[in-house]
């Protein structure tokens, strides 16, 4: 069984990838190489693909593997807007290698490599209808997941059947960080080269 993250970037991907994980599911986020070719060898090392650019080929990989799973984590408007917005500013700086590899994914899916409040405010909510509209009457196959629920982990357990881990937390990973904070850190891996 595969599964797929299909939820927009900034709504809990990484958090997500490392849950699978956690799970026993396989997992890999942003793996860019099935933007070009769906049949590249990760798709058989791996079990769980999340992000870019699996957003723009859900409906392919649903018919090339049926009875997978698929994930679509989302969060309140206001919240994400920040978040992408900090993506493609300071994030832009932090993931200033990965931005070139994902400008074609973003261009394609957002119709920009810049934030453009309206477009991606936009795209948010159509992908979103897309989304709910494509899984409307299969329960079995697609969970909508925020988070940052309390009962999170729990509901995606369920949905995979599996168990509950023990200590029963969510992971938070990729947290939003201050431009200060991004600068220095790439200063310091300058140095450390």
């Amino acid at each position: 069984m595969k599964v797929f993250g299909i939820g927009m970037q900034r709504t809990g991907l990484t958090s997500l990838t490392g849950a699978l994980n956690q799970l026993g599911v396989k997992s890999i986020q942003c793996p860019a190489q099935l933007f070009d070719d769906r049949h590249h060898d990760i798709s058989r090392e791996y079990d769980g693909f999340l992000d870019n650019p699996v957003q723009l080929l859900y409906k392919e990989l649903d018919r090339e593997y049926p009875n997978s799973k698929f994930i679509f984590t989302t969060r309140d408007e206001a919240g994400w807007l920040k978040s992408i917005e900090w993506l493609f500013t300071t994030g832009a700086i932090k993931f200033k290698e990965a931005k070139k590899l994902f400008d074609p994914f973003h261009q394609q899916f957002y119709g920009t490599t810049r934030f453009d409040e309206k477009k991606f405010l936009d795209k948010f909510r159509s992908y979103h209808q897309e989304v709910l509209d494509y899984f409307a009457d299969r329960p079995d196959d697609f969970l909508i997941l925020n988070i940052k629920e309390r009962d999170a982990f729990q509901k995606l357990c369920r949905f995979l059947d599996k168990p509950m881990p023990e200590h029963g937390h969510f992971p938070h990973r990729n947290k939003r960080e201050g431009i200060l904070k991004v600068k220095w850190q790439r200063l310091i891996r300058r140095v450390r080269v």
